[in-house]
């Protein structure tokens, strides 16, 4: 052992440092590749999750008690006292609001496309639907909760900003809701 390190036979040690090199070269190299793939992996995970999501709010605006709600609202008068909503139809409009709310906090999360809304006629609803629950929103804040809808009401301020929409207005004219 001795003459290992003394001789003057160094070759062998000089092969093993280049053995180890090449082994650790090819283990940098080999986790670069893992690397590089895990990220790919998880990158096509979540477009998959985004599709999901897309597929399930388009799914979700066929509902029939979605859509029952919305007429709901749509047949609100322009003003009213949001005291005298029925228990009926306070229940759809809670539930609309929760929707509008989620739409919001996924959005505001990038989990939904903002698009969907700013392009689309469902963007016009949201504010037009903001706009004729106001009262309504105000009061549950008054008496509730002072955060209620807020995802909601962010949503709708951003889409009348992107569609040059006033939400001062009492209502904008928006499409028949779906039958």
């Amino acid at each position: 052992m001795r003459e290992l390190f003394l001789g003057t036979d160094w070759t062998n040690v000089g092969i093993l440092g280049i053995v180890v090199s090449l082994f650790g070269i090819v283990s940098g190299a080999i986790a670069l590749f893992i690397s590089f793939s895990v990220r790919r992996i998880s990158r096509l995970a979540y477009k998959h999750n985004e599709i999901e999501i897309i597929n399930l709010f388009f799914s979700n605006e066929r509902d029939p008690q979605l859509i029952k709600a919305r007429r709901a609202v749509h047949n609100l008068p322009n003003e009213y006292d949001p005291r005298e909503i029925n228990e009926e139809r306070g229940e759809l409009i809670a539930a609309l609001i929760t929707t509008y709310n989620q739409y919001g906090l996924l959005v505001e999360k990038k989990k939904l496309p903002f698009e969907i809304f700013s392009e689309g006629a469902t963007g016009i609803t949201i504010v037009t639907h903001y706009k004729k629950l106001l009262p309504y929103i105000k009061l549950r804040r008054d008496t509730d909760n002072e955060m209620y809808a807020d995802y909601f009401e962010t949503l709708a301020r951003r889409i009348a900003k992107k569609r040059n929409l006033t939400l001062e207005s009492p209502v904008i004219v928006a499409d028949e809701p779906n039958k």
